[in-house]
């Protein structure tokens, strides 16, 4: 099986997401970049999976309610988030601080 580069973005997508960035009104992510910041989220600086109450999870969850996004996206995220925990054997996770 041969590996493939990515395609890499257009010049104009570039161009809108840096003046998405440099804006001073707040801007939501859009949903790849939210899945992405979940799973980046959802990990401890030892890589170790948390989801919980308390969890950086958690407080990107709460940052997009914040930010306008509805709530039906974000329960979204978070059950994506506690699949991979839970479909790959880190039930653990869940327990990041007391429920």
């Amino acid at each position: 099986m041969a590996l493939h580069h990515p395609r890499l973005p257009a010049v104009a997508s570039v161009q809108r997401s840096v003046a998405r960035w440099e804006s001073a009104a707040p801007t939501l992510p859009d949903e790849r970049y939210q899945l992405l910041l979940a799973h980046l989220y959802a990990r401890t600086p030892a890589g170790q999976l948390s989801v919980g109450p308390g969890s950086d999870l958690a407080e990107l969850l709460g940052a997009l309610l914040d930010l306008g996004e509805s709530e039906s996206r974000v329960a979204v995220l978070r059950t994506a988030l506690v699949r991979t925990a839970t479909d790959s054997g880190g039930v653990l996770a869940l327990l990041s601080t007391p429920l």
